[in-house]
């Protein structure tokens, strides 16, 4: 029987090998199970689904960060008021949080609510758990903080986060570095967008947003409504 896999949007992919034009083997997904399907993973390798539900076939390596680093951003992004909007993924020496761009289920749902006359036949939190199941079969997410290993030995991270202005570079140090299981808080306070919030030190040309998306230049309206938000 052919491997396959499907993923969290409920596509199925079927692991297939082709060959390069040096002779080697090389591997790929299909979402038609084709004659050069194979029926057993290739030795040394695994599965993987990206954050944004792409599979693929990579090679087992050593993993550098340990699943009670990944927890402690979990358990912080557990307690963020938008802990749905954010995925958590490691690679290599990287700790990768990603945000899910476009609206959450809650501004979503509130819209939805607005509607009134439309939408008799939903309560509140039933069309909260509709939308949220549906963003989380179909969102796209995008990077938005990194947690840098730079010291294997003491276990020492720096954190990073994306900034969306040009005057900028594309990302940015939010805070000193340090043993990360000792500074559980660090996660949410950079989500949060308020370094100073517990002691931890922003760089002097780091604007602080609450947001992590600032309109460049907001119009008249837009700084209005910004202002009601924020």
């Amino acid at each position: 029987m052919p491997i396959s896999h499907t993923n969290r949007k409920g596509q199925t992919f079927f692991l297939c090998q082709g060959i390069t034009k040096t002779g080697k083997a090389r591997y790929f997904f299909s979402k038609t199970a084709a004659p050069d399907a194979l029926e057993q993973i290739p030795a040394g390798h695994h599965i993987e689904e990206s954050v944004n539900g792409v599979v693929s076939l990579v090679k087992d390596r050593k993993q550098l960060i340990l699943p009670e680093e990944i927890q402690v951003i979990e358990a912080a992004l557990h307690r963020h008021p938008k802990g749905n909007n954010y995925r958590v993924s490691a690679k290599g020496k990287q700790i990768i949080v990603y945000e899910r761009l476009g609206p959450d289920a809650e501004d979503m749902a509130e819209i939805g609510l607005a509607l009134g006359k439309t939408l008799p036949m939903y309560s509140r939190q039933g069309l909260l758990d509709g939308i949220q199941a549906l963003l989380d079969k179909n969102a796209q997410y995008s990077q938005m903080l990194h947690f840098n290993l730079v010291d294997a030995a003491e276990r020492t991270f720096c954190a990073e986060r994306a900034t969306y202005i040009a005057s900028l570079p594309e990302w940015v140090n939010i805070c000193d570095c340090g043993p990360l299981p000792r500074r559980e808080a660090l996660g949410a306070v950079a989500l949060a967008w308020w370094p100073k919030s517990l002691g931890c030190r922003a760089q002097p040309s780091m604007p602080v947003w609450p947001t992590s998306r600032p309109p460049a230049r907001p119009s008249a309206r837009g700084a209005t409504l910004l202002r009601r938000r924020w």
